[in-house]
Formats: C-alpha cells, sequence, structure tokens
C-alpha cells in the first residue's frame, strides 16, 4: 500500500456554509427537472456515470442515476484546525507493512473479475452493474425506501445491519475475485460499519474507500475481519462534529456526528484520512465510480 495522503485542516466560515447548502439546496431533484422530465441523469452525467453498454449518463434510467445523493442532506463535518493534531495523531501515516501483512495475498484470492462494491448515497438508489476501466461497478440497493422514491442505508440496530449486509452480499456475483468496497454519504458510512463489523466476502476484500461519509458512531466497537486498508475523503462541507444528527435531519448511528480524528482513529491502524479534492458533497474526483490515487493499486 501506497502511503496515506496529508491530513488537511479545513476551517468554513458561516457564511461560505450558508453559499453551499444553498447552492446544493437549490439542485434541481427527480421530478423538478425541466420540461417535466427528471433532473437526475444530468446530474448523475456530472457524478461520471456511465450507462451499461458505456452509453452517456444521460441515457441511464431516473433510478440508475442513485449516486448523486440528496444534495441537502448527509453532508458531512469539516477537519478544523482544532482536530489537525489529533487526527495526524490518530489517524496519520498508516504502516505499510502491516496493511501488506494483513491484506490477501494476490495468488490466494479467487480468480475472476475486479470488483467495485458501491453503495449509494441517502435519497439514490443502485443501478445496473457497468465495466469501467477494465473492473466491474456492483451497485446495490440501500436497503430501505427514502422519500421521493429513493433508499437509504439503515445499517443499526443489528437486526437492520443484518438485512442491510446480507443484500450487499446478495448484490455481489459470485464470480468477483477482488473487491473493493465503495460508499458515498450515507452509504460511506454503510461501507465503515461493514468493515467495522469484520465483512471481508468471503476473503476477497481488498480495501474500503469511505467517500465523504456522516462520521457518526457507526465506527465504534470497530472489530476488522481482514486488516485491509481504509482510505476516508472528506469534503470539508459542514463544521466538524460533535454535534447531534437531529440537528441536520442526518441519517446516522448513535444520534450524532463525532469529530473527524475520532472516527477515523475508530476505524484502526489502516484508515487514513484525506481532504477530498471536492469542495461541495460530492465523491472524490467527481466520480463515483472511479478510483481515488490511494486506491489505483489495490487491484
Amino acid at each position: 500500500m501506497k502511503g496515506a495522503g496529508p491530513l488537511l485542516a479545513l476551517a468554513l466560515t458561516a457564511a461560505a456554509c450558508d453559499g453551499v447548502t444553498s447552492e446544493l439546496a437549490a439542485e434541481p431533484r427527480e421530478g423538478e427537472g425541466g420540461a417535466g422530465g427528471s433532473a437526475l441523469p444530468a446530474l448523475a452525467r456530472d457524478a461520471g456515470l456511465e450507462g451499461p453498454d458505456g452509453a452517456d449518463a444521460g441515457a441511464l434510467e431516473p433510478r440508475d442515476a442513485g449516486f448523486v445523493a440528496d444534495a441537502s442532506v448527509d453532508l458531512p463535518p469539516v477537519l478544523d484546525a482544532g482536530h489537525a493534531d489529533a487526527g495526524a495523531r490518530d489517524a496519520g501515516a498508516v504502516d505499510a507493512g502491516a496493511v501488506d501483512a494483513g491484506r490477501p495475498d494476490a495468488g490466494s484470492l479467487p480468480t475472476g473479475p475486479r470488483c467495485l462494491v458501491l453503495l449509494h448515497g441517502r435519497s439514490g438508489t443502485g443501478a445496473p452493474t457497468q465495466t469501467v476501466s477494465g473492473y466491474r461497478v456492483v451497485m446495490p440497493d440501500g436497503n430501505q425506501a427514502y422519500g421521493g422514491g429513493g433508499l437509504v442505508w439503515i445499517y443499526f440496530p443489528a437486526s437492520e445491519y443484518a438485512a442491510m449486509a446480507a443484500g450487499v452480499r446478495a448484490a455481489i456475483p459470485a464470480d468477483c475475485g477482488r473487491i473493493v468496497l465503495r460508499g458515498f454519504s450515507n452509504g460511506a458510512s454503510a461501507a465503515a460499519k461493514l468493515f467495522c463489523r469484520g465483512e471481508t466476502f468471503g476473503g476477497r476484500l481488498l480495501g474500503v474507500i469511505v467517500d465523504d461519509p456522516v462520521m457518526d458512531d457507526g465506527t465504534q466497537g470497530c472489530a476488522p475481519g481482514a486488516k485491509v486498508p481504509v482510505e476516508v475523503y472528506a469534503t470539508g462541507a459542514l463544521p466538524a462534529g460533535p454535534y447531534q444528527c437531529s440537528s441536520n435531519g442526518f441519517t446516522c448511528e448513535g444520534g450524532e456526528v463525532v469529530s473527524a480524528s475520532t472516527y477515523v482513529s475508530r476505524l484502526g491502524s489502516t484508515a487514513s484520512l484525506h481532504a477530498s479534492d471536492q469542495s461541495a458533497h460530492a465523491c472524490y474526483g467527481g466520480t463515483c465510480t472511479g478510483l481515488p490515487p490511494q486506491a489505483t493499486g489495490w487491484w
């Protein structure tokens, strides 16, 4: 595993925060597009989605464009200067040797396609499996309905976690040989919970990308089943925790958003925290189906 990226200590003024949230809240949602059409295909195009046959994302059906979350919710906390030192201590440089020692050896993994398992944000949906850059992108549906025809990942309490995890496993084709798990927003929090509950997808898991999560208590008591790298990305779209989720209408375990340093340190010694290259709530790189630079060597 390559060295972890540096921490970025970000500060967001109240005026800037209001500007971001106002702009995001103004984004059209399903059913609000021009000429009576859905705005979601255009939003999906901005997120870099392609159709199953390499078609432009504008050709996707609205429910297939589910990787643009409800833009008014599920924004992660910013990393502020007060957390920089703690973050560097708790979630800084990862011992690459320790990660490699626990990662499945490439020769021991099942043969078969490389698969990126992608969990959408709240109010999004899954989509048909695509092939992107030589690997499959498997996009399951969230396990509960959310307003406006979208879905949400509910990974707490234990009974809901079991249903969520079973749904993700069932969506993964049996011939996938090497798996990278990536989640965005609410899906990122669900991906972190899967990692912390020991999910390895039968020993096929190579790493986890936790992209702009709601930093909740889902990583508390983390007990990974494999010592694989976990890369956490934050855009800095909201002030840092701790604060109550209910104050922003977030979906989160434990009822609170915790500090970035707390969230990432709970993930363990293989986790690293990075500033996203996006300033608004969006996937790193502007596309959810790609791989950030820290993950490009995992295959």
